[in-house]
């Protein structure tokens, strides 16, 4: 009798500490603790996971042209965004979710309090991520802000990388310089995030065709990057920028670079195709030519 009596104290006692824990109206450490791991746990993971699948997916359905420079970002058209939009919609769905039944909030105002949950500025700037790649540029743009002027950890210095992304997406290149300044005169920018700010750099000097500042961006990027794929495509552009340039042993360097990182096999072919193009001796150009001929052969190189 008195065992049951113990367990049923103990389950009530649990149950009040939950039923107090729950409320979003109350930033005391309890109650932040329990809403930061729900959010993390349930509505942002699920958030975070459906923006990745609709991120590869563009990745994979886009084709480049490899006749011409290389994009530095894979981004979709207006036309191609279409076919994500299911994910990117469940990640503004979940992540809204995630705000509205974890963020905390004051008692009176209703208000969100920034920075007293972990995982908010996430939720936010997931919803300005999924908007970006619907091309919906200023809706995007309008959580960016909201985090960059809201929160002081390392989300607000994504969402000046993500507000340098829109503008030069929107071909406004004084205002992403100037999101492109902040990075790089705060000394508390995370390291984690300057792969991305060298590449956005070089996609800034790209747009002006400055191409010498891409060249010195770009190799910066490649030394902070851990993707693969993207330093494949890093090291493929300037492949193709030399090359313009007509520096031919720098160009087939970078080229042999791309394969090396393992790339998708269409880059694979055209830097292979590009490295031979650059050969001098003849003893080097017999070799390209068997290995083209092998290529050939391979029904994989049919369509090219």
């Amino acid at each position: 009798m008195l065992d049951k009596l113990k367990y049923r104290l103990v389950f009530l006692g649990m149950s009040l500490i939950l039923f107090y824990s729950c409320t979003q109206y109350k930033n005391k450490f309890i109650n932040r603790t329990y809403h930061n791991l729900t959010a993390h746990y349930n509505a942002y993971f699920y958030a975070k996971e459906s923006l990745k699948d609709g991120v590869t997916k563009i990745e994979q359905n886009t084709k480049d042209d490899y006749t011409k420079i290389l994009p530095i970002f894979i981004y979709p058209t207006k036309e191609s965004s279409k076919a994500t939009f299911p994910e990117m919609d469940r990640a503004i769905k979940k992540a809204s979710t995630c705000i509205q039944k974890h963020a905390i909030k004051d008692k009176h105002s209703k208000a969100e309090i920034p920075n007293a949950g972990k995982w908010i500025d996430d939720c936010w700037n997931t919803i300005g991520k999924s908007h970006f790649y619907k091309r919906e540029f200023f809706s995007g743009a309008e959580a960016f802000e909201y985090v960059q002027a809201a929160y002081k950890g390392k989300q607000k210095f994504e969402a000046w990388l993500w507000l340098a992304k829109t503008y030069l997406e929107l071909n406004a290149l004084t205002q992403a310089q100037s999101y492109l300044h902040l990075c790089e005169n705060d000394k508390k920018f995370p390291k984690e995030f300057k792969g991305q700010y060298e590449a956005l750099y070089a996609e800034f000097y790209m747009k002006q065709n400055a191409y010498d500042d891409v060249i010195k961006r770009l190799k910066e990027a490649i030394k902070y990057t851990k993707s693969r794929s993207y330093k494949a495509r890093y090291h493929f552009i300037l492949g193709q920028l030399f090359e313009m340039k007509d520096d031919a042993s720098k160009a087939k360097m970078h080229f042999l670079l791309a394969i090396k990182n393992k790339p998708i096999y269409d880059m694979v072919f055209y830097a292979k195709m590009k490295e031979s193009l650059l050969l001098k001796d003849p003893a080097s150009i017999a070799k390209a030519k068997r290995d083209l001929l092998k290529m050939t052969k391979d029904i994989k190189n049919e369509d090219l």
